[in-house]
């Protein structure tokens, strides 16, 4: 991920939101190749402007549930795009906040990838390959806004759905951690349309894996996904019930 994300970490790249929505930089840019580096201006406007609002209310010691810098106040974790509940919001204190929490997301996203592929039998080399394509994926390159945050908990949703089943087989207690995990990541992650299709997907593979379970093993893997489930709830309980309570009198537009 280091790698891909090279020429930004070398400063030849300028990927900073700031730099590109503020206006505050007019002068022309002269590039080799011209263009955008992501096709949502929302990187800016409400992701890391947000985003960075969330984390200093964090690092001032209050709990980012208002943001009084717009009009006489709206709500901001309520809101969703900030992630101020998510673990990773306080990277966009700083000035390439951004830029290392895409990083970051993209490597959760490939080990996660990895160890799902390893787990259902792929060979080494074709789960490391499959790790950096799904880190690469065009969600990734493309959108740099909060919609890309919730798909790098996809592959490790579905693997806490793999280690309970192999727990189940086995008799063993407990294997319902990533599930919790992942449910509770995606859901604090900024963007709850994107964090429900990954659910979708996620309980699709869940039924399929119960079908092909012996029968004996059902109830138990059942139990640890509805516990998994209940548990990341809960634990996004902070985010979701400011997000549903402002949910009731927001203006979604045409969505």
């Amino acid at each position: 991920m280091l790698v891909a994300n090279l020429l930004p970490l070398l400063g030849t790249v300028d990927v900073n939101p700031y730099d590109y929505r503020t206006g505050l930089n007019t002068a022309p840019v002269q590039a080799w190749f011209p263009g955008s580096h992501t096709i949502d201006p929302n990187d800016g406007f409400t992701a890391d402007a947000l985003g960075r609002a969330a984390a200093d209310s964090w690092l001032h010691g209050h709990v980012p549930y208002w943001n009084s810098n717009e009009g006489l106040g709206t709500p901001l974790a309520g809101e969703m795009q900030a992630g101020a509940f998510s673990p990773f919001v306080l990277l966009r204190h700083w000035h390439s906040g951004a830029l290392w929490l895409h990083i970051l997301l993209e490597i959760v996203a490939g080990l996660s990838t990895v160890a799902l592929l390893v787990r259902l039998g792929l060979a080494r080399l074709a789960a490391i390959l499959g790790g950096v394509l799904f880190a690469l994926n065009g969600t990734h390159a493309w959108l740099t806004n909060a919609v890309f945050a919730p798909v790098a908990f996809l592959p490790l949703t579905i693997l806490g759905v793999e280690q309970a089943i192999a727990r189940s087989r086995s008799g063993r207690g407990g294997g319902y951690g990533w599930v919790a995990a992942g449910v509770a990541l995606s859901a604090v992650a900024g963007f709850p349309e994107v964090a429900y299709l990954d659910g979708l997907l996620v309980g699709l593979w869940a039924v399929v894996r119960l079908a092909q379970l012996e029968p004996a093993h059902r109830r138990s893997l059942l139990a640890k996904l509805l516990g998994g489930f209940a548990l990341g709830v809960a634990l996004a309980a902070p985010a979701l019930v400011a997000f549903l309570d402002f949910l009731r009198v927001a203006d979604v537009g045409g969505h």
